[in-house]
């Protein structure tokens, strides 16, 4: 046990996001409990591989426990950069000079039949 509670996977795609062992790594974090921020592409896998290895993820998910809030499941999350799009600009400028502990930002998906 590291005591962590959160960890953040960053390394390139061909490293992680595969059902076979030592490339496993989302997988071992959310059986862990820790809440999870992967960078994209989330595999190198093909589509039928990255399903099996999703479900298994997701199956993991459902049945944990998280370490940081224990009312809820890890939470897993996408990294995607948006450090150029235009809310992120006018954020930049509302934040300018004004002391801020916290932001909380939501992604509103920009293609609807992809998010039901």
């Amino acid at each position: 046990d590291l005591g962590l509670n959160t960890v953040i996977i960053g390394t390139p795609p061909s490293t992680r996001g595969s059902a076979r062992k030592s490339l496993d790594m989302e997988l071992q974090c959310v059986q862990n409990g820790l809440d999870l921020l992967v960078e994209k592409p989330l595999s190198n896998d093909d589509t039928s591989d990255f399903i099996r290895y999703a479900i298994e993820v997701n199956e993991a998910q459902c049945t944990t426990q998280s370490v940081r809030h224990a009312s809820r499941n890890p939470l897993i999350s996408v990294g995607y950069m948006s450090r150029y799009h235009a809310a992120i600009s006018k954020l930049r400028e509302f934040i300018a000079g004004r002391d801020i502990l916290h932001v909380n930002l939501r992604y509103q998906c920009a293609y609807p039949f992809i998010a039901k």
